[in-house]
């Protein structure tokens, strides 16, 4: 087989294929094969029907159009392989395939760029000191207690105060509407759910009714003037309960966790919390490197890619609504179009695509592998949520191309991992 290779504009590869004779021939017989298997003949046997017979039945046109679809995408897969591109997108101008002919056709291709890495590693950029205080594990061990705090009814004459839940019956009711009602209504007073609410609960006691006024802000859907909206609610306090702590003691400390002491439990605490901070360390540092190389590489990102995110980013705005007429009345409520949420994602789409190609410069430039028990696991776990085999899977992802999307991602989030152990072994040195 040949191929020829010309670069052209941005991004795009042209190879120019000439399959031999030979194996157009060989292409049209493993047709022939198949179609022996499948048709029968007056006179002939299953399977044993001449090809000539075969030709005037089928129609040798036909033929030719079924060798075509076997034989050009894997030829432009050896094409790809010998050219050494990563192909993202692809247009064919083929000719008809004839028997005793080579096959010719050409491929546009939109490949991804080469990227010239800069020397990251003699950047003065240095893993920021993991440090954990004390403050920090008090803290900590201060939210283990609010975990494990249990609520109790404060007696009848307590005034409501920040910190205290209040369980409380109301209606609202704005000046033109139905009063909307609630009852047995837990509220957490100082949570900042409705700061303005909560204040008119607190010093309330238990059986007290109030009613008050506030401004809230216009609901979706509502007139283009109306900027806020006056309700008035009427409440009335049934319960009023407060946290009781748990002492921190060794008796909490085997609760919690199985601790044989209070000391064992901090212990453990700032163990956690250094682990936490090393990791938050070692993002930051491979972030701050990302963001430099962003900053001094230069490439144009592949239309397609970037047609690709956009697309991934409007699904998951749609797939946020209960359904696709959901979405729709969304877009016609904000007056905008498909079109224009993608050019209102392109920036994002654009810096998202770049980032996954550098890294996937970094991946191959320090020849990181994936291990094919990740791509495997990654597999299961579409298996397992297509409610399929992982066999029936695998042959499915490999045929769509995701299969190759998978590991592609993997290597990615490789680099990406070793971006981070490149601070933290700077930081030991």
């Amino acid at each position: 087989m040949k191929v020829d290779v010309e670069r052209i504009d941005g991004n795009k590869v042209a190879l120019t294929v000439e399959v031999e004779a030979e194996r157009v021939e060989s292409a049209i017989a493993n047709v022939l094969v198949d179609t022996r298997r499948r048709v029968t003949l007056p006179g002939f046997r299953k399977g044993k029907a001449p090809r000539a017979l075969l030709e005037r039945y089928i129609g040798l046109e036909v033929l030719c159009q079924e060798a075509q679809q076997e034989l050009l995408p894997e030829a432009f897969q050896e094409a790809v392989q010998e050219a050494a591109i990563e192909p993202v997108d692809v247009e064919f101008d083929v000719s008809d395939l004839q028997p005793n002919e080579s096959f010719r056709f050409k491929a546009i291709v939109e490949v991804k760029p080469e990227i010239n890495l800069p020397d990251f590693r003699a950047y003065d950029i240095e893993m920021e000191q993991a440090s954990v205080s004390d403050e920090d594990v008090e803290q900590a061990l201060q939210r283990l207690q609010e975990q494990h705090a249990v609520l109790r009814s404060v007696p009848e004459d307590t005034p409501a105060a920040q910190g205290h839940q209040v369980i409380i019956d109301y209606s609202a009711q704005t000046a033109d509407g139905e009063p909307q009602r609630r009852e047995n209504v837990p509220l957490m007073l100082g949570s900042g759910v409705f700061p303005e609410f909560e204040e008119q609960i607190v010093g309330l006691r238990t059986g007290e009714e109030k009613e008050f006024t506030l401004s809230v802000p216009k609901s979706e859907g509502e007139a283009e003037d109306v900027e806020e909206n006056e309700v008035t609610y009427q409440i009335k306090v049934k319960e009023i309960k407060e946290k009781e702590l748990p002492a921190v003691d060794d008796g909490f400390a085997a609760t919690v966790g199985e601790f044989a002491s209070v000391q064992e439990l901090r212990n453990d605490i700032e163990n956690r919390l250094k682990e936490t901070a090393f990791a938050q360390a070692k993002a930051k540092f491979a972030e701050s490197v990302l963001e430099r190389i962003e900053q001094e590489v230069e490439f144009s990102v592949p239309s397609k890619l970037l047609e690709q995110q956009e697309n991934r980013m409007i699904n998951r705005v749609a797939n946020s609504f209960v359904n696709q007429e959901a979405f729709q009345e969304f877009l016609e409520r904000t007056e905008q179009s498909l079109a224009d949420l993608r050019e209102q994602f392109r920036p994002r789409a654009e810096k998202d695509v770049r980032r996954e190609l550098i890294l996937e410069a970094i991946a191959k430039q320090e020849n990181l592998e994936v291990a094919e028990e990740a791509v495997e696991a990654e597999v299961a776990y579409y298996a397992r949520a297509l409610g399929q085999p992982v066999a029936q899977a695998r042959k499915m992802l490999a045929e769509s191309g995701e299969l190759s999307e998978i590991r592609i991602a993997l290597q990615r989030d490789a680099a990406w991992r070793w971006l981070e152990e490149l601070g933290a072994n700077k930081k030991e040195e």
